[in-house]
């Protein structure tokens, strides 16, 4: 019933994400590049849709900051709004398809809860994380990176081809993928982990105590640590402890 769920996911991120590409105008980046300011409030979710778009993020306790750097015909398109704790970065409305050269959003806020990316969209976390709870969902070709990670419950949702770059630790992560996904948490030390896999995806992972893995088609798991493996499903990838 779980994997049913995450197909049906899966798949209807697909259909969003294609949709977007029908009847539209597409438009490329100039090459010339200009910088903007924009004064936001506080939030705690972001949600970006776009194409070679670049997120640098900041946990800080100073005012919640955002900065762009973008091609200068791109500008007009880009919608950037804080409303109901979410800041939203995203095409205007219309049958517009951006191809920017250069599309990078600096921002800060006292918190981080949910992160929700679609398209090809790049999130760094900088510096360092702490939270009792971060979900993140992800559709498209994206990545998220952290290099401190300090996360209670961890939970990533990913669908077609989407990465992650992970360091620091996390008690517990739940991960969802579908497609052709690609975890690598090797520096993310992690005490369980529960993953549900639909498609052909790979995990690196750190963990301690005990892996869950349910997965339907080709996963392939290397991990360090001794913890405990329980697998229930379909399988055909490969299993293998690191042992350096």
């Amino acid at each position: 019933m779980k994997m049913k769920k995450i197909a049906y996911w899966f798949i209807g991120c697909l259909v969003g994400l294609t949709a977007c590409q029908w009847n539209v105008r597409q438009v490329e980046g100039n090459g010339t590049i200009i910088q903007k300011e924009i004064p936001i409030a506080d939030y705690k979710y972001v949600s970006a849709t776009g194409n070679n778009l670049e997120i640098q993020y900041t946990r800080s306790d100073e005012a919640p900051a955002l900065s762009v750097s973008c091609d200068e015909n791109i500008w007009p398109l880009v919608e950037i709004r804080v409303s109901n704790d979410t800041l939203t970065i995203e095409p205007k409305p219309g049958e517009i398809l951006m191809s920017p050269t250069h599309f990078v959003v600096q921002t800060c806020s006292k918190e981080l809860a949910t992160v929700n990316l679609a398209g090809d969209v790049d999130f760094a976390v900088q510096d360092s994380l702490k939270s009792n709870r971060l979900t993140v969902n992800m559709a498209g070709k994206c990545l998220i990176s952290a290099q401190a990670l300090d996360i209670h419950h961890l939970e990533l949702n990913l669908a077609g081809k989407c990465e992650t770059d992970l360091h620091g630790k996390a008690e517990n992560v739940e991960l969802n993928l579908a497609g052709k996904c690609d975890y690598e948490a090797l520096s993310l030390e992690t005490g369980s982990l529960k993953c549900n896999t639909a498609g052909s995806c790979s995990l690196q992972v750190f963990v301690n105590d005990r892996i869950e893995l349910h997965p339907v088609g080709i996963c392939n798991l290397s991990y360090k640590g001794n913890p405990q493996i329980v697998q229930e499903g379909v399988n055909v990838g490969n299993i293998k402890q690191i042992t350096e």
